[in-house]
């Protein structure tokens, strides 16, 4: 079965349902999948730190060196 069969299968039994605390779950379920994806912005961000690492312009810390970074700063 395709994607788009699955998602009409879907819609019929939510249609058919009457189940309010059923409908609630499944709203909660499809709202925590959407705010799971990435947004545009922070994609590109992700995209703009991969091209820096690949091009050798990142800084690494060990764990010891950002601690004593943080202390300095306090």
């Amino acid at each position: 079965m395709n994607l788009e069969t699955e998602k009409i299968e879907l819609i019929q039994l939510l249609l058919d349902s009457e189940s309010e605390e059923v409908l609630k779950e499944i709203k909660q379920l499809l709202k925590r999948e959407q705010e799971r994806e990435l947004s545009d912005s922070q994609k590109a961000e992700l995209d703009r730190r991969l091209k820096k690492h690949s091009e050798g312009k990142m800084n690494f810390y060990s764990l010891e060196e950002y601690e004593n970074r943080l202390n300095e700063v306090e």
